[in-house]
């Protein structure tokens, strides 16, 4: 079943979150729109292949070595995408067969049955060169990922430096006021015993003034 564009434009857009989450912030649906295709088309090509040439090849290691090469990621991709009607062979034996007779009448049987070899190994030659493209891609993602990480990483560090820096100086600030606001009260404090001593001195001098006697005047304001 073929994906919708609503369908397609979500998954990318689940597969674009996956990689701000990671790191890479510089992929747009286009992009993963376009890689999406390109996986398509190296699964198509190593479908096809498997379809017509591929089924001389009697060696299941041989076989999976060989679509490997047309599609470094058919084994994950398979699952899914042989559900699909989109990925059916972009011709079959019978075409092929077909075409050669259309060709040429007097093409000998050994003629078709060698004219789809020489096909797969076109197309493996050139699954070959798409194959090596993905994965500098795919190279190229995982050095941005680690690129922006570090980065990421970098700008964290910096910013707990900053933020022990700041909490150093407040301590620092707040200690120096606490210091500070110490020496306010101690001399607020002086100020008030003075100020006592002042007034009792003036009261003392006052009842002297008057003519009270200078023991009831101990009595009543002893220094």
């Amino acid at each position: 079943m073929k994906h919708s564009g609503v369908s397609k434009e979500s998954l990318c857009g689940l597969i674009n979150g996956r990689m701000i989450d990671a790191g890479i912030t510089h992929r747009k649906n286009d992009n993963i729109r376009e890689k999406i295709k390109s996986l398509e088309a190296s699964f198509k090509r190593a479908e096809d292949w498997r379809a017509n040439t591929g089924q001389g090849v009697t060696d299941e290691g041989d076989l999976k070595s060989a679509l490997a090469k047309l599609c470094p990621y058919y084994d994950q991709l398979a699952p899914v995408m042989l559900e699909r009607a989109s990925t059916r062979p972009l011709y079959s034996s019978d075409a092929l067969h077909d075409r050669g007779n259309i060709d040429s009448d007097s093409e000998s049987e050994s003629d078709v049955e060698n004219q789809p070899s020489s096909i797969g190994i076109s197309v493996a030659k050139y699954g070959s060169k798409k194959r090596k493209s993905v994965e500098e891609e795919w190279n190229d993602i995982r050095s941005s990922m680690l690129k922006v990480k570090q980065e990421e990483d970098a700008k964290r560090m910096k910013i707990e430096e900053q933020k022990l820096a700041l909490a150093v100086k407040k301590e620092d600030r707040e200690s120096k006021l606490g210091e500070v606001n110490l020496v306010i009260m101690q001399a607020k404090a002086r100020e008030a015993v003075m100020h006592e001593k002042t007034q009792l001195l003036l009261a003392r001098r006052q009842l002297q003034d008057a003519g009270v006697n200078q023991d009831e005047i101990d009595k009543m304001l002893p220094i």
